[in-house]
């Protein structure tokens, strides 16, 4: 009984995908247009939206390197950070009294 019914599993799949295909072969969109008008419209939504993923695609690593190239002229442009030496290493700074007193 078991092997029946996992036998019947892969057939009762494979009608019913085709019951549902069915319909959609019979769609009178896709078939033959009816005039030339028609015909141009369905040609140009295809290629509109063939094109449209890689415009999408192309637009996204555009911006990308628009805005990484933007950044690196901006850091390019800025003066270098000051390195600044740990307390206790070197001379003490030297105020600025002191200096108009030693000069």
């Amino acid at each position: 009984m078991r092997r029946a019914i996992a036998g019947a599993a892969p057939v009762a799949a494979l009608l019913a995908a085709l019951m549902v295909t069915l319909p959609v072969l019979a769609c009178p969109v896709c078939g033959t247009p009816k005039n030339e008008a028609t015909q141009q419209a369905f040609v140009g939504s295809t290629v509109f939206l063939s094109l449209l993923p890689l415009a999408m695609i192309g637009g996204l690593v555009g911006a990308a390197v628009w805005r990484i190239r933007r950044l690196e002229r901006e850091a390019a442009t800025e003066a270098p950070p000051r390195a600044h030496a740990p307390p206790g290493d070197g001379p003490a700074p030297v105020a600025d009294a002191d200096r108009a007193t030693t000069r």
